[in-house]
């Protein structure tokens, strides 16, 4: 997620231009986080939530979700309410900010307590503390290993407090270099032109907040400066970095909202299915038995036509079928005289046809269910390959008739490979090195010509990390045979049943 350092750094310029020199007026909780209110200005949202944990100034009056307030939450109101917000601190540019309280009390006893907020995912806490940093309370519910506070001590270099930065100098040196201020500096030409730029625009405090979204409108990520984002064709630009955090979380909150539901809907489409395969098989169990019934009423038939030659009660009897001649044991009830062991066999052929009839209709409005299941399914998953196919950022290629498609990255290589290609499309990937997925389309599951082959694994080799090469192993075999890896890394994948070519890296000229 984007609330890094950088975005810190920038709510909390605009906290300090807003909110130090007034009172706080309220203390709000809920389940991931709390607010606090003051007598002028929006008041400050704190989320410690381990997926949105962020900081910014809400554009509405927070509505308490908790009617039994937290110890910290009370205990907050206790000691904050009618202080005065006066200095707004980041700790050496980390995820680590200081807000610091006071109170003027008569004979000019000035008392201050700070509040110390720790948005880092290994250690989300709020911590306030009074006079000589000792710990009034924590969010936390684990005790903390003392009763007084201590800021980390860091081990990377603040980069504001850098002159200039050297091509030899690695950028794990400094603090607060996070994936979208690599991939910012990335998107210049020269990396020193990136750092200057990020520099520049956080001590002139020249933000441009950008959202960056989906081709379907979902946000994936924000940030307080503009660069193109992979993945993200489409931005939004906000004036103030707060409203870029509260956009970004009621969007994705409800995108991942619809996404919920619409699970929902597909697991109990899923069950609904399972529970109808079930019903089915035991109704085509029940009809299957349609030959019983005749069988039933033979012996009803067999008894009452020798009735007059047989004994009054037996276990068993042994009588020649009348329509085939053959003798037949049939099993009897002893407690039964022979006119009702007769008739009990009439009976249950009676109800045995009934329930077959019963069950040759309810087959039918059952298979009608699952045809329309079915199609639902089938029409959801093909539009899910369409908007894929026409909306995510891959290369595209034609060799004669075949379709051939390239990934762009870590993200496109996982979505070309587990969602848009089908089992029996070709996989290529270079061996050994870093590259993109490449897909054969094969809608028909015909037999790839050789040529073919050759063509898509030059392209694998080209976009690849081993495109200088005068030849390259490139390894290819039918999707039904690609697994993601156990690492979860996106894009990393386990093949077996695979083939390798040597070919000459080709940037995608028309064969």
């Amino acid at each position: 997620m984007g609330f890094d350092s950088s975005v810190l750094f920038a709510v909390l310029r605009e906290v300090e231009s807003s909110l130090v020199g007034e009172k706080v007026k309220d203390v709000k909780g809920w389940q991931g986080g709390f607010s606090i209110g003051f007598q002028r200005g929006s008041p400050l949202v704190v989320n410690l939530s381990p997926q949105y944990f962020s900081l910014f100034l809400s554009s509405f009056e927070f509505q308490e979700q908790e009617e039994k307030h937290s110890p910290f939450v009370l205990l907050l109101r206790k000691h904050l309410i009618g202080y005065k917000l006066v200095s707004v601190e980041q700790h050496e540019f980390d995820r680590i900010a200081i807000f610091t309280f006071e109170a003027l009390y008569p004979g000019r006893f000035v008392e201050r307590k700070s509040l110390v907020l720790e948005l880092i995912p290994s250690r989300l806490n709020a911590v306030l503390i009074g006079e000589e940093r000792r710990v009034i309370t924590h969010w936390k519910g684990s005790p903390l290993e003392s009763n007084f506070y201590l800021l980390p001590t860091l081990k990377c270099i603040n980069p504001l407090l850098v002159g200039e930065l050297s091509q030899e100098m690695p950028l794990d040196l400094f603090q607060g270099v996070s994936k979208n201020v690599r991939s910012f500096l990335e998107s210049f030409g020269d990396r020193l032109q990136g750092w200057n730029e990020w520099i520049y625009a956080l001590r002139e405090k020249r933000f441009s907040p950008t959202l960056f979204l989906t081709s379907e409108g979902c946000p994936i990520d924000y940030w307080v400066l503009d660069y193109d984002l992979e993945g993200a064709p489409i931005k939004k630009h906000f004036e103030r970095p707060s409203q870029l955090i509260e956009a970004f979380l009621s969007e994705r909150i409800r995108f991942e909202e619809a996404r919920e539901k619409e699970k929902r809907r597909e697991s109990e489409l899923s069950d609904r299915r399972n529970y109808l395969l079930k019903k089915r098989d035991k109704l085509l169990s029940l009809i299957a038995r349609k030959d019983e019934v005749r069988k039933l009423e033979i012996k009803g038939e067999t008894i009452f036509a020798n009735l007059s030659f047989l004994p009054s009660k037996s276990d068993v009897l042994y009588l020649p079928n009348p329509y085939t001649g053959e003798v037949e044991e049939i099993k009897l009830d002893p407690s039964l005289s022979l006119v009702l062991n007769a008739q009990r066999f009439l009976k249950e052929a009676s109800k045995l046809r009934r329930g077959i009839k019963k069950a040759e209709e309810e087959l039918k409005k059952v298979e009608e269910e699952l045809s329309k299941i079915d199609s639902i399914s089938s029409k959801e998953g093909k539009k899910e390959k369409e908007d894929l196919s026409k909306e995510l950022p891959f290369r595209e290629f034609r060799y004669g008739e075949w379709r051939i498609l390239v990934g762009k990255g870590a993200l496109s290589n996982e979505i070309l490979t587990f969602k848009l290609a089908s089992p029996m499309d070709v996989w290529l990937h270079v061996k050994g090195s870093p590259g993109s997925h490449v897909i054969i389309r094969n809608p028909s599951a015909s037999e790839v010509p050789i040529e073919v082959i050759e063509f898509a694994a030059s392209l694998a080799a080209y976009y690849s990390k081993a495109k200088m090469n005068t030849k390259v192993p490139v390894d290819y075999t039918l999707v039904r045979y690609v697994k993601r890896h156990p690492s979860g890394k996106k894009g990393a994948v386990l093949i077996r049943n695979e083939k390798t070519l040597w070919v000459r890296p080709r940037s995608g000229e028309n064969p």
